[in-house]
């Protein structure tokens, strides 16, 4: 009998921190890890501390995030020994250049740039 385990989660970076250190042990054991990510990475920031404590937060639009974000979650999920599965469910929102957040709703149209990161888009390297 094949012995798998599944960790799902919103983002493609809920899961290293949430059930990251389970998912190793039950690797060690000798279970396949099924990996995925339900949504489509729109929306997202990175945290920075600076040297005087506080912390700079950047919120990058779509076309910079989501691939980055693909990116790093097929590094965990190669570290584990299988491939990140991408559902690509859009967010409710995502970056404006302004660093606003744009709130995506039915029938929203997307920014021409994003058509090609919409549900199912293949990842590409850059």
């Amino acid at each position: 009998m094949n012995k798998k385990i599944m960790a799902v989660a919103a983002h493609a970076d809920d899961i290293e921190p949430n059930v990251g250190g389970t998912l190793s042990k039950y690797l060690d054991q000798g279970y396949e890890i099924v990996y995925a990510m339900s949504t489509n990475n729109f929306a997202g920031c990175w945290s920075k501390v600076m040297d005087d404590d506080t912390v700079q937060v950047d919120r990058p639009v779509p076309e910079v995030i989501m691939p980055q974000c693909k990116l790093e979650a097929e590094a965990t999920a190669k570290a584990l020994g299988t491939k990140a599965i991408h559902l690509d469910h859009p967010q409710r929102h995502y970056n404006l250049p302004d660093g606003t957040l744009q709130e995506l709703r039915h029938g929203h149209a997307l920014r021409p740039t994003l058509r090609r990161y919409s549900p199912r888009t293949k990842l590409r390297k850059r």
